[in-house]
């Protein structure tokens, strides 16, 4: 099997340059104190993605947290999180929208679910 150091390689392969690319976006300063866009609105609040302050260290984040009003087929797993990525495009969180979590590796199991 793929060691967890090769899973959150490929998960920023994909998030800097594959399919997820066209939304990655660098935080600034405001958005990581506020939650708030560079327009100065909040950003896409609903109860399943209100998302807490970026965790200390991200730069990056490809945000998909919009998608957890979406729905899914039964047994399926709900759409919506958020990964957070240093300034040298290592994964260091993942929001989990669904399970309202902030995860990072130590979380073991649900760091690999997310």
């Amino acid at each position: 099997g793929d060691s967890l150091a090769s899973i959150d390689e490929g998960l920023a392969q994909i998030a800097f340059g594959g399919l997820a690319a066209h939304v990655l976006r660098k935080l600034d300063a405001v958005e990581v104190a506020s939650q708030e866009t560079k327009d100065g609105r909040q950003s896409h609040a609903t109860p399943c993605n209100h998302v807490p302050r970026a965790p200390v260290g991200s730069t990056f984040v490809s945000d998909f947290t919009w998608m957890c009003t979406l729905g899914v087929r039964p047994g399926f797993e709900r759409y919506g999180a958020a990964a957070y990525f240093n300034e040298h495009a290592q994964l260091i969180a993942i929001w989990w929208s669904h399970g309202q979590a902030m995860l990072t590796q130590v979380d073991g199991e649900r760091w690999i679910h997310a």
